[in-house]
């Protein structure tokens, strides 16, 4: 950091898209373009961000059109392949794109692609570049081919190859080596060769031929007097050190200016390639400067046009000044300006930068890099007043903010299941690690420790790496080393490659697009609660008049927040430790207690007496701290002019991904203010104010902590949560909370972020957004793990979150969940009329289910419990619940028809083989619905083999369902053959007539069946004589208990039909007459 006020902020964005539309390119030397060729393919690929960039940059359309205004091209290390991507946040048509992939046969030439915008055919690209066998080839790229959905129609026009390709040889590019090639309009390039020379590219207007015009300068071949070498190395290329560096299109003038390595200004005409002016930049340097080389490093950008006829151009290494000129009608340069760059780091190199004219006033972007370091700038410079100058808070210094939270879970994480918890959500939350960048660092990890490496997921990967030994203490160790290894990948793939200024809003401040080597990133106004949290000096003029329509001070505001930060210092690592540890376990129940037990165990352990009156004197002389401190709490939401941002404005996939970026570092900068104040309001006294002033903070402080880790869930294509992998943060779960409020989206622009983002905080900070995400995770089916860390955020004093923290119980199998259902029972079922729309939306993942606990009838709300307990397979949990009911009714003793609950009880109870109770809820069952119920009493018993049962059971009025059902069964098994399972019922049956009197009945049970068994025994399919031979005993000694006359049986053709279960309707029943009775022989 240079020192300058932190006014902007680097937050990353990346599109989600896994697809691609792949073209390969024929061979160069192959001009058969009649005709197809079938190198199209729509290439599905989760690995696309892992990509690697040699050189690219940013194009912004200068007509508009009907889809995006700016795209990327990246040229990969091997050259042969460029990846062209839309780069949009608004998505106002709500079209999925996806990049399009052009696999050349020959390697690209260095910094020799352009993308030109047609000026003839609507929403056309025209890519044009150098390869290596110096051929010049040109595309023309329809936009339409970028819509996902569109991928056939795309084909069909992707196939006739000579209607969007052409490939030729103006130049002898193998004999004279391109330096560079760079767009000035929609129909020309300038091309830099290494020998020094130079000449334009012009396209017809049918954008199809291309003519060279050659740019000669007199001298050219011409060598003074000059200190300067002739050629120099760039890289492994030799260049002459006149060829051109950077090029700029003046057309008011048409005219080309340039400038030379060795710091020659020319000015050549557009139309003829003509020398127009040239003079040596050197007189414009100071003295000791004047003879050095302008860049051994060739940068990207030099010279940049200002309006009609302004240019800028930026000074050697060793001047580090901005020079504006004008350009006279004669070709002469007056010059206007020399701006003095703020940044004086000796090592730092000159990358890049932007400039614009924003109504008199120069905005200035300006990029510097020493490794993978680098440096944004930003500057206002208008006549008159002094020059303003602030820098961009980079990811790497925002991430170094948020580390502490990080630490402070890892050291209080009491489990390696919690452990691994705090890891996950950390490392596979999307920001700022991808899936590659974690696949290096496994990679690079296993170059230390061995681990055998047999599974099936990145997840289970990580997880096997950190936690190989087992131990808690030394897993804490590995996950710290492990996400290190990822902060040193990821700042290693964030070395930058280009940078824009984004121009498509019309915006006095406007975005910053930078590339990197993988990745992109948007440079955005800092934040209100962002400029107090960086400790900048100062913030916009216009924030300043707002901060005094709320009669707070900019300048108080920050003395405070300088020292919160100042004492937050005072502490050691381990004393800061052991307070996250108290917070992230304690409740907001008892307020007085948490900050007495903070101070007296931490505090007073680890600041002096000196340390804490020096506090005291310091918050004395800040007027009206405690209201200050209250302002510094409601940051995160501050919008104090009520600002409502344009709604059902699609954010594209970029632009979800800088939300939830932003909303990531928004909460991280509030949760650590929040914890700074909770240490001074410890340590003054605590008193009404302290306390009330602790409780806001401590709950700002969970609630973004909530926050922090709601980013981090994301889901897939099909709509299910993503666990094993890195997530997307642009399809994150709090997006579908957001959408409620916004539908599709809210316009972004830079102008108006930070009052989106504190209008979303507003919505994401409440207790609803909570209950939201838990219901989520509850219907998306999360693991324990997640589910149990989510809920313990939850304000279980709401009934509704009652709800959800018993649904979290179930799906932890607690052994607390019937009496807390019991518990919650009053307060849930009295508040079922008093749900609000916000909380109705809350549950809404999980609306069936919880509507069937919201209601206001406690019976009811218990026989919902056991019909959610049994649809989870939880029966004995929920016969109790539907226990619960009945008593419940019993007691408020409801007259209402129970007939539900009973048949809910006996249909539980025979399911758990609680036959007493089953039979029990048969008896309160009304007589007209029993005979199936008793049905499946009677089979469960014969299932069990607890068949013998059923005779302890008094079934009085319903003897003859148990009868006949019972009777038939013995006859549907001897039909069946089976008659050892025909002899058990048979007996049964016998027995059960026996017990209700009936002699003959019972005596006819067990002839029946010798009847059937004689019969097979005549056939030898049956041989047991001798239990023939015992039931005759027992039917014999039954009819003698009879009168002679009465001594009769029924006696039924042996021929065997199968009936109806329960039914004995077809028997018929003998005469009195003795010739038609049978005797038992």
């Amino acid at each position: 950091m240079s020192g300058l006020d932190c006014s902007y902020i680097e937050v990353p964005i990346r599109a989600s898209s896994i697809s691609s539309l792949d073209i390969r390119i024929p061979d160069q030397g192959n001009h058969q373009l009649s005709g197809t060729f079938n190198g199209i393919s729509q290439y599905n690929n989760e690995n696309n961000n892992e990509n690697s960039t040699l050189f690219g940059e940013f194009y912004q359309t200068l007509y508009g059109n009907r889809l995006f205004n700016t795209v990327s091209y990246r040229v990969l290390p091997s050259r042969k392949e460029i990846v062209l991507s839309p780069v949009l946040l608004n998505n106002n048509l709500d079209i999925k794109y996806h990049p399009i992939r052009l696999m050349l046969q020959d390697a690209v030439k260095r910094n020799c692609v352009t993308i030109l915008e047609s000026a003839n055919k609507q929403d056309t690209l025209i890519v044009d570049l150098i390869t290596e066998a110096g051929y010049l080839v040109s595309m023309s790229i329809s936009l339409n081919w970028f819509v996902e959905s569109e991928f056939e129609t795309s084909k069909q026009q992707i196939q006739h190859l000579s209607e969007w390709y052409t490939s030729s040889r103006p130049f002898a590019f193998d004999l004279r080596g391109a330096f560079f090639m760079k767009s000035l309009d929609s129909k020309t390039n300038i091309v830099s060769l290494t020998d020094g020379s130079l000449f334009l590219t012009v396209r017809d207007a049918a954008n199809q031929d291309l003519k060279i015009i050659p740019m000669a300068s007199r001298d050219f071949f011409g060598k003074g007097q000059s200190i300067i070498p002739d050629h120099l190395k760039v890289g492994e290329i030799d260049v002459s050190t006149n060829s051109v560096l950077d090029a700029v299109v003046i057309a008011n003038l048409h005219c080309v200016v340039t400038i030379s390595i060795n710091k020659n200004l020319q000015i050549w005409s557009l139309d003829t390639g003509k020398l127009l002016m040239k003079q040596s930049f050197s007189q414009y340097l100071p003295g000791e400067s004047s003879s050095l080389l302008f860049s051994e490093y060739p940068p990207k950008q030099l010279i940049k046009s200002l309006g009609t006829d302004k240019i800028s151009i930026v000074g050697p290494a060793t001047v580090r000044k901005l020079y504006i000129f004008k350009i006279n009608p004669d070709y002469t340069l007056d010059g206007l300006k020399e701006i003095a760059l703020p940044f004086s780091g000796s090592k730092w190199l000159y990358h890049s930068y932007e400039i614009a004219d924003r109504s008199g006033q120069l905005r200035l972007w300006i990029l510097w890099c020493l490794g993978d370091n680098y440096l944004l700038q930003h500057g206002k410079i208008a006549d008159g007043i002094a020059d303003e100058w602030s820098e961009s808070l980079t990811i790497c210094a925002t991430q170094s903010l948020l580390q502490q939270d990080f630490e402070a879970q890892v050291s209080n994480a009491s489990t390696i299941e919690k452990l691994n918890n705090v890891g996950l959500l950390a490392l596979f939350n999307g920001v700022p690690y991808d899936a590659y960048t974690i696949k290096r660092a496994l990679t690079i990890f296993s170059r230390y420790f061995k681990v055998e490496d047999s599974t099936t997921s990145l997840k289970e990967a990580v997880l096997k790496t950190v936690n190989m030994n087992g131990k808690l203490e030394e897993s804490k160790v590995q996950w710290m080393r492990f996400k290190n290894v990822c902060e040193d990948i990821a700042k290693s793939d964030g070395s930058l490659v280009s940078l824009l200024l984004d121009q498509s809003l019309d915006e006095d401040d406007s975005f910053v697009y930078l590339m990197k080597v993988r990745g992109v990133s948007i440079i955005k106004k800092n934040s209100l609660l962002g400029s107090l949290s960086t400790g900048s000096a100062s913030v916009s003029e216009s924030m300043r008049n707002v901060l005094q329509v709320e009669d707070t001070s900019y300048s108080v505001a920050l003395s405070l927040a300088k020292l919160l930060k100042q004492y937050e210092n005072e502490f050691g690592s381990p004393g800061l430790l052991e307070i996250y540890g108290k917070l992230d376990i304690a409740d907001d129940v008892n307020i007085p207690k948490l900050m007495e037990s903070i101070f007296g165990e931490v505090v007073s352990k680890c600041i002096t007496k000196q340390a804490i009156q020096q506090l005291l004197g310091n918050l004395n002389s800040i007027p009206d701290a405690l209201n200050v401190m209250q302002f510094l709490l409601r940051l995160i939401t501050f919008n104090p002019l009520d600002y409502e941002p344009a709604k059902n404005v699609s954010w594209s996939d970029c632009g979800r991904f800088l939300l939830a970026s932003e909303g990531r570092i928004n909460a991280g900068f509030a949760k650590r203010m929040a914890f700074q104040l909770m240490l001074v309001l410890v340590t003054v006294d605590i008193c009404d104010p302290a306390i009330e002033l602790f409780e806001s903070s401590f709950k700002l402080y969970k609630h973004t902590k909530f926050v922090l880790s709601s980013f981090s869930l994301s889901l897939d294509d099909t709509e299910k949560l993503v666990t094993e992998k890195p997530t997307d943060p642009s399809n994150a779960i709090p997006f579908n909370y957001i959408a409620k409020r916004y539908g599709k989206g809210a316009l972004i622009r830079n102008g108006s972020v930070n009052l989106l983002m504190a209008n979303i905080f507003k919505e994401i900070l409440q207790d609803e957004f909570t209950l939201y995400v838990v219901s989520s995770l509850l219907s998306l089916d999360a693991n324990a793990a997640t589910l149990e860390y989510f809920a313990s955020f939850i304000d279980v004093d709401s009934p509704v979150g009652k709800v959800l923290k018993g649904f979290v119980l179930l799906k932890l199998c607690s052994p607390t969940l019937h009496q807390y259902f019991v518990d919650a029972a009053d307060a849930i079922t009295e508040y079922s009329d008093k749900v609000t729309e916000k909380e109705q939306y809350s549950i809404k993942p999980i609306e069936s289910k919880a509507s069937l606990l919201l209601v206001d009838s406690k019976p009811s709300y218990f026989y919902n419990l056991g019909l959610i307990l049994q649809s989870n397979g939880s029966d004995n949990e929920a016969l109790r619940f539907v226990l619960d009911a009945l008593e419940t009714k019993n007691k408020l003793q409801d007259a209402s028809d129970d007939s539900d609950i009973v048949s809910k009880i006996f249909e539980l109870a025979l399911k758990l083989n609680n036959f007493q109770m089953a039979y029990d809820a048969i008896l309160k069952m009304d007589r007209s619905i029993r005979e199936h119920p008793i049905k499946q009493f009677v089979y469960k018993l014969f299932q069990q083999n607890e068949l013998p049962a059923v005779l302890k059971y008094q079934f009085n009025e319903d003897f003859d369902i148990v009868d006949d059902l019972i009777y038939t069964l013995g006859e549907t098994s001897a039909a069946g053959g089976d008659l050892q399972s025909a002899l058990k019922y048979y007996r049964t049956s016998y027995a059960l007539r026996l017990k209700e009197g009936d002699y003959r009945a019972a005596a006819e049970s067990l002839y029946r069946f010798n009847c059937i068994a004689s019969d097979k025994l005549k056939r030898k399919e049956y041989s047991d004589v001798k239990l023939l031979v015992d039931n005759y005993l027992i039917i014999f000694n039954l009819l003698h208990t009879m009168k002679t006359d009465d001594r009769w049986l029924i006696k039924r053709p042996v021929g065997i039909r199968t009936e109806t279960v329960g039914s004995r309707n077809d028997i018929s029943l003998g005469s009195n007459d003795q010739n038609k009775k049978s005797k038992a022989n």
